[in-house]
């Protein structure tokens, strides 16, 4: 399972990780992979990771779609990772078990 990123720009620079045909956003912030590009780019200054642990299941698309509701980053990427959070409670809800069907699988001794 790999983890995705939300990144920007350190200034009015768009970037280029050829290797995954990802555009790395001016204006706002972007969801992408890890990759080596992403790390240099976070070496040289030209990059700051926001999130380092986003679900696989985590989209620029769907980011982009909460960068157009809010007019200040912080509330866009708070009520992005928000709903991330949210997604990932709802897959791990433990299976219930009622007590009739815990009941058959203990039998009663006598």
């Amino acid at each position: 399972m790999t983890k995705k990123l939300l990144v920007e720009t350190i200034g009015d620079i768009t970037l280029m990780d050829m290797n995954q045909n990802a555009e790395i956003r001016w204006n706002r912030p972007t969801v992408v992979l890890p990759s080596p590009f992403i790390s240099l780019k976070q070496a040289d200054g030209q990059l700051r990771v926001l999130e380092n642990d986003l679900d696989e299941k985590a989209s620029d698309d769907e980011f982009a779609q909460f960068w157009a509701e809010h007019d200040d980053k912080d509330a866009a990427v708070a009520n992005f990772l928000t709903s991330l959070k949210g997604a990932e409670k709802e897959l791990e809800k433990p299976k219930k078990t009622t007590r009739k069907s815990a009941a058959k699988a203990e039998p009663a001794e006598e």
